[in-house]
């Protein structure tokens, strides 16, 4: 029978644990760089810098950073819960660390995307927002760049869903800024 708050007496019949005591405190802050990307900063006093890490909520291959100061690229609109997770000496276990999380909500309110059908020069190609935002966000703007100066003023839109004719065949890099 194993009772945690009676364990047996003797030999091998209980474990004494000492409670974790650190002597600091773990806290970080943020800023927006855009929409979707942000900085972080560890502001934790007394810990050892070693074993610091962030856990960013946004579910894939880059939810998780021990950078120090890291950048993090939402993929979406919406509320994160950014965890960082921060090593400390323990007081109670020289030689031990101890951990601390820190949890804040990051909001993201819009997050610009788009898609558009492929096709030749000379024919029309169709451009759809697909920017995500969280309600009372809503997306009230819209600024197109084609990456194809050749083509005029027609490089540009502000339309959601836009279509442009491109002046040559080739690659182009198109960016969509969104206001909310």
């Amino acid at each position: 029978r194993c009772d945690v708050n009676n364990p047996p007496p003797g030999p091998g019949g209980g474990v004494t644990i000492k409670p974790c005591i650190t002597a600091g405190n773990s806290d970080f802050s943020f800023n927006a760089l855009d929409c979707n990307s942000y900085t972080f900063l560890n502001e934790s006093s007394g810990h050892t810098g070693m074993d610091d890490q962030w856990f960013f909520g946004d579910l894939g291959e880059t939810d998780y950073t021990n950078i120090t100061q890291p950048v993090h690229h939402f993929s979406n609109a919406g509320f994160f819960r950014v965890d960082l997770l921060t090593g400390f000496n323990d007081v109670n276990n020289p030689g031990q660390l101890c951990y601390k999380w820190t949890r804040k909500v990051v909001e993201v309110p819009v997050k610009a995307s788009f898609d558009f059908n492929n096709g030749c020069q000379g024919e029309d190609i169709q451009f759809y927002d697909r920017t995500t935002f969280i309600p009372g966000k809503d997306v009230v703007s819209w600024s197109w760049d084609f990456g194809d100066p050749a083509s005029g003023l027609a490089n540009f839109s502000s339309l959601p869903d836009p279509i442009h004719q491109f002046s040559s065949d080739g690659q182009f890099i198109v960016k969509l800024v969104v206001s909310n």
